[in-house]
C-alpha cells in the first residue's frame, strides 16, 4: 500500500508540474552571456504584473514570477545571474497590434520570494523587473514570460491565472483596483458620485480619449439573511479625459419601505476599449465591478447619545443620522461579546439600566450597540467603563468611576487590560486578564510587558481611555498584597467550587448509605420469610402424614407405672395418672396422656394391658 501511494504521488507530480531545461549562465561586466551550464528545472509557470504606482497613472508594470524555480534534483536556483527572463506582451489570440510592444529581458539577481497584495497569501513571488506601460490604448493583451535555455534560445512560461485570468487589460484592471476610492452619497432612491478618487488619473492614461458606461447596482439581505438583488439604475456614458465633478443615478423600482434595509452598492463599468463594447449589456465576466466608498448604506448611519453613570446607568439619545423609525433595539454586550440585555429603544426619553438587569459587579466593562428593525447592528458602539485605569504617583491601579454604582460589589473585579504601542494601531501587543483589587498597585507585576505602552480596560475605546504607562521608579512593594489578588480570586472560586462539591458528595454518600441499609434489611427480611415458609411447610407435611399405630407403639418405652418420661426436644411427658381398685383387679384401667397429643386409654384386665386410642383432638 505504501509503495502504491508513492507511485501515485509521483504521477500527480508529473501531471501538475512540467519539466523544462534551464541554463546556469555566467555573464561578463557588460551583461553578455559568456558561459552556459545546462540544467533541467521545474516551474509552476505563473507570472504576475503589478502596477508601479507613482501618484499618476502608472508608467510601469512590475513583473513577478512564482517562487521558486527548481532543478530536476529539487535544487533551487539561487546564484546571481542564473536565469535570463524575457517578458512579452502581444495581442490576444495572435491579434496584430497597431503599435507592437517590444520584449523586455532581465537577469534575475535575487531569488527571494515575497508576498504580493491581492494574491494568494500562501504564495510567494520572485521579482523579475519593470516593464514600460505602452503609451497607446491597446486591446486585450496576453503576457508571457521566457526563461533562457541557452544564450540564444528561451522557453515560454505561461501567464498567471490571477488576478487577471491570464489576460492583461492595462487600463481596465487599474480602474477595478481603484474603484474603492470613488465616493458616493445616497438620499432615498438618488445615488450621487461626489468624488472620482484616483480615477481622475484616467485623463492621462493611454486610453484617455475613450468612453465608458457607469451604472449603480444594489443588493440587500432579506429576512432569511440571504443576499438579494435590489434596485438598479440606468447607465450613463462618460469620457475618461473629462469625468464630471458629480454624477447622479436614480434607482429604479425603489419600494417605499426600502429605506429601512441596508443596501450594498457596486459600480458597474463597461468600456469601449480592450475588446469590450458600449452596448448596454452588463455581465460579470466583462464588466469592471467594485464597491465605492461607502460600499454599504444603512438606514441609520450614526447615533449620538449621552451616558450618565450614577447609582444606575442612564442613556439619552441626542441625535440620529438617518431614519429614526428604523431604530429598534438597544443591546448591551459584555467585554467578550456576550449579549447581556436587549431593550426596546425609547426616542422621547431616557433609558435606565439597573444592576438587576445587568450585573455590574460581574461586568464592570461593557459596550452599548443599537440594532435596526432588520436586526442588523448600527456602526455606532459606546464603550462604558465603570472602572478607571489610573497611573499616578508611580503607581498603576484601578478605581470606580464613582462611589455609587459599584458600592455593593466589593473590592475585587475580573478585568482585561489591552496594551498597544500606539492607540491608532489595530492590534494589541499585550493583553492580560486578572482579578484586581481597587486602589492596589499592580505595575511591578507586569512592568516588562506594560512599560512604554498605551493601555485601556476596553478594546476599541476612544483615545481618552488609553493610558500611557511610562517608566516607574522603584519603591517598596509587598508581593503578598498582589498575591492576595490572585490567591483571593482563586480561593474564592475554589471555595465556591469546593462547597458545591462537598454538598454534592455528602448527598451522594448519604444516598449510598441509605441504599445499602435498605438492601441489607430487604435481604434479612427475605431470609426470615424463607425460613418461616420452610418451617411451616415442614410442619404441615408432618401433620398431614398418617401415623402407623403399631410403629408408634414400638417406639414407646416399656411401661413403668413409677416412671414419668419427659423429653425436652419435642417437649412431651408421659404421666402415670391411673388408680387401681384392690377389690377388682381384673377390671382396672390406666389413663396415659401424652402432653401435646391425644389421650390414650389403657384397660388393665387380669394383669394384661390392652391399649385403646382416641384419635380425636379432644373436641
Amino acid at each position: 500500500m505504501f509503495v502504491v501511494c508513492i507511485i501515485f504521488s509521483q504521477l500527480i507530480q508529473l501531471i501538475t508540474a512540467s519539466n523544462s531545461t534551464y541554463t546556469q549562465l555566467s555573464f561578463d561586466k557588460d551583461g553578455q552571456c559568456i558561459e552556459k551550464v545546462t540544467k533541467v528545472g521545474t516551474s509552476k509557470r505563473l507570472i504576475v504584473p503589478q502596477y508601479l504606482e507613482n501618484g499618476a497613472f502608472p508608467e510601469k508594470l512590475r513583473i513577478y514570477h512564482e517562487y521558486p524555480i527548481k532543478t530536476d534534483n529539487d535544487e533551487v536556483f539561487s546564484e546571481k545571474g542564473a536565469v535570463k527572463y524575457t517578458v512579452e506582451l502581444k495581442g490576444e489570440k495572435g491579434r496584430q497590434l497597431d503599435v507592437p510592444v517590444e520584449n523586455a529581458s532581465f537577469i534575475i539577481d535575487s531569488f527571494i520570494g515575497v508576498k504580493l497584495p491581492r494574491q494568494n497569501p500562501k504564495l510567494r513571488w520572485i521579482f523579475v523587473g519593470d516593464v514600460e506601460v505602452p503609451q497607446v490604448c491597446l486591446p486585450l493583451l496576453t503576457m508571457t514570460g521566457y526563461i533562457s535555455k541557452s544564450c540564444g534560445q528561451e522557453e515560454a512560461v505561461r501567464v498567471a491565472r490571477s488576478p487577471f485570468r491570464g489576460k492583461v487589460k492595462i487600463v481596465s484592471n487599474w480602474i477595478k483596483q481603484h474603484l474603492a476610492t470613488v465616493k458616493i452619497e445616497k438620499k432615498g432612491s438618488l445615488v450621487q458620485i461626489t468624488d472620482w478618487g484616483k480615477l481622475t488619473k484616467l485623463a492621462i492614461s493611454p486610453c484617455k480619449d475613450q468612453n465608458m458606461r457607469v451604472m449603480v447596482q444594489t443588493y440587500f439581505y432579506n429576512e432569511q439573511n440571504n443576499r438579494v438583488l435590489g434596485p438598479t439604475s440606468a447607465s450613463k456614458q462618460v469620457k475618461l479625459r473629462d469625468l464630471p465633478e458629480t454624477l447622479e443615478f436614480t434607482l429604479e423600482n425603489y419600494p417605499g419601505n426600502f429605506h429601512c434595509y441596508s443596501l450594498l452598492v457596486t459600480l458597474n463599468i463597461k468600456t469601449d476599449f480592450e475588446h469590450q463594447t458600449l452596448q448596454n449589456i452588463f455581465n460579470l465576466e466583462d464588466d469592471i465591478i467594485g464597491h465605492p466608498s461607502p460600499g454599504e448604506f444603512q438606514p441609520i448611519s450614526d447615533i449620538k447619545c449621552n451616558v450618565k453613570i450614577g447609582e444606575d446607568l442612564t442613556i439619552l439619545i441626542d441625535s440620529i443620522e438617518g431614519h429614526e423609525e428604523c431604530l429598534s433595539e438597544l443591546v448591551i454586550y459584555s467585554s467578550d461579546n456576550t449579549k447581556l440585555l436587549g431593550l426596546n429603544v425609547t426616542l422621547n426619553g431616557s433609558m435606565k439600566i439597573t444592576n438587576s438587569e445587568v450585573d455590574f459587579c460581574q461586568h464592570p466593562v461593557f459596550r452599548i450597540s443599537f440594532h435596526d428593525i432588520q436586526n442588523r447592528p448600527i456602526r455606532s458602539n459606546i464603550h462604558v467603563n465603570l472602572l478607571k485605569l489610573i497611573n499616578e504617583d508611580q503607581k498603576l491601579f484601578i478605581e470606580p468611576v464613582n462611589d455609587q454604582i459599584l458600592k455593593d460589589c466589593g473590592d475585587i473585579f475580573r478585568l482585561t487590560i489591552f496594551c498597544k504601542n500606539d492607540p491608532e494601531e489595530d492590534e494589541e501587543v499585550f493583553t492580560i486578564t486578572r482579578y484586581l483589587y481597587v486602589y492596589k498597585d499592580f505595575f511591578l507585576q507586569f512592568q516588562e510587558e506594560m512599560k512604554g505602552k498605551h493601555c485601556s480596560l476596553s478594546r476599541g475605546g476612544p483615545d481618552e481611555k488609553w493610558v500611557y504607562i511610562g517608566e516607574h521608579a522603584t519603591y517598596d512593594y509587598n508581593e503578598e498584597d498582589y498575591g492576595d489578588v490572585q490567591q483571593n480570586d482563586t480561593a474564592k472560586d475554589c471555595n465556591q467550587s469546593f462547597s458545591i462539591l462537598s454538598i454534592c458528595s455528602g448527598i451522594l454518600f448519604l444516598l449510598v448509605i441509605l441504599l445499602g441499609a435498605g438492601s441489607l434489611m430487604l435481604w434479612w427480611r427475605g431470609k426470615r420469610v424463607l425460613e418461616n415458609v420452610a418451617e411451616v411447610i415442614e410442619l404441615e407435611t408432618k401433620d398431614t402424614q398418617p401415623e402407623n399405630i403399631y410403629s408408634s407403639m414400638n417406639r414407646q418405652k416399656a411401661f413403668n407405672p413409677e416412671f414419668v418420661d419427659q423429653e425436652l426436644g419435642r417437649i412431651y411427658t408421659i404421666e402415670k395418672c391411673g388408680t387401681r381398685d384392690q377389690d377388682n383387679e381384673e377390671d382396672g384401667s390406666v389413663s396415659v396422656r401424652k402432653r401435646g397429643s391425644v389421650p390414650v386409654h389403657i384397660l388393665m384386665r387380669s394383669g394384661s394391658v390392652n391399649p385403646t386410642f382416641d384419635y380425636h383432638d379432644g373436641d
